[in-house]
């Protein structure tokens, strides 16, 4: 199986944050077997993401995709992704749960705008994350699997260390 992690945010490009999420992805990537061929950063722009996501899918059978998932007006990764490949974005009940659970735990007022990370793709697996709001999401399409990370380090890691086994096992 080939791999292609595709950072998203236009911070990346400019050199406000590292992409430590595809180092740590690549090395348990590595650890099963999964060989990774390329690491994309992408700004928040739509049209550049399609490209990004038309090139990955003719040469990767695993595209993971991290950054862009927030609820900010710039992440259009779902928004774009969901274009792309002609499919619909859902709200996940669990997903919207947990937001509010967040929120509740926190004390903090939850804005509209957060509704927004409850949005999935159509036929997507939504795992699981104990370690903030945003999810993890697998879809498997005819030939490629999709693997969607939030941006935090912390939840990506501890995701990952069990998630990525599972896209691994069904290839």
């Amino acid at each position: 199986m080939n791999a292609e992690i595709i950072g998203i945010g236009s911070e990346l490009l400019l050199g406000q944050i590292a992409n430590t999420n595809a180092k740590f992805i690549s090395t348990r990537l590595a650890d099963l077997g999964i060989n990774v061929f390329y690491h994309t950063a992408v700004g928040d722009n739509s049209e550049r993401l399609k490209q990004v996501i038309e090139v990955a899918e003719s040469r990767s059978d695993l595209l993971i995709f991290t950054g862009g998932l927030g609820p900010t007006k710039d992440d259009l990764t779902k928004e774009t992704i969901a274009s792309t490949l002609n499919k619909k974005l859902v709200y996940n009940e669990e997903a919207m749960e947990n937001i509010q659970d967040y929120y509740k735990k926190t004390g903090a007022p939850m804005s509209e705008n957060n509704r927004k990370q409850a949005l999935v793709l159509d036929g997507a697996t939504v795992l699981r994350n104990d370690n903030g709001m945003a999810r993890v999401w697998l879809l498997r399409l005819t030939t490629t699997h999709i693997c969607f990370f939030q941006d935090h380090l912390k939840s990506s890691i501890q995701c990952s260390r069990t998630m990525l086994n599972p896209i691994y096992l069904v290839s």
